[in-house]
């Protein structure tokens, strides 16, 4: 069964994802008090993401949107407890880039997701015990267990080719082999 529904204009590329993160009291009240304010305040140059655009938030924690894959939006923003989770729908792939900034910014981060993209055989997560991922599986495809060193690769990928003005689309993962 989906968790998330999406447009169907939007559907053909659009990764949705879950993230939990775990951190310091401080560093969580921070970053949801940042994007609380992203959301309830009117933009200057509205886009097509609407308010939640990661844009803003990569900006907000003083980066530029050119180096920073953020074609996408935050929904399901939630604080409880020692956690801030999110949904998050982007282009293509899981927001490896985003999340490496987040990390950077708030050191006491450690980040929990699970992405699928079924048009790109992207289904993956790095919730390897299932404390917030239980799932083995989403339509029948096994999930891809991934850890810190593979979501840095790829977040030090995109930002390369995105630096260089690579054109480029991600590999299925059918075609790793």
């Amino acid at each position: 069964m989906r968790r998330f529904e999406t447009s169907e204009k939007t559907a053909k590329h659009v990764c949705l994802a879950s993230y939990v993160i775990e951190g310091e009291k401080k560093e969580l009240d921070s970053l949801f008090a940042i994007m609380n304010n992203i959301q309830e305040q009117p933009h200057k140059k509205p886009c097509k993401w609407g308010s939640t655009w990661l844009g803003y938030l990569v900006m907000a924690l003083g980066e530029k949107t050119k180096y920073c894959f953020c074609r996408g939006k935050w929904s399901k923003l939630q604080r409880s407890g020692h956690t801030l989770s999110m949904t998050i729908e982007i282009d293509w792939a899981p927001a490896y880039v985003v999340m490496e900034l987040l990390k950077a910014t708030f050191p006491s981060f450690r980040i929990f997701y699970k992405a699928e993209q079924p048009c790109e055989d992207i289904f993956e997560k790095n919730d390897a015990d299932g404390k917030y991922f239980p799932e083995k599986e989403f339509n029948g495809e096994s999930y891809h267990i991934t850890d810190e060193k593979y979501c840095r690769g790829m977040a030090l990928g995109i930002t390369f080719l995105m630096q260089n003005d690579f054109s480029f689309d991600i590999p299925r993962r059918k075609d790793w082999a």
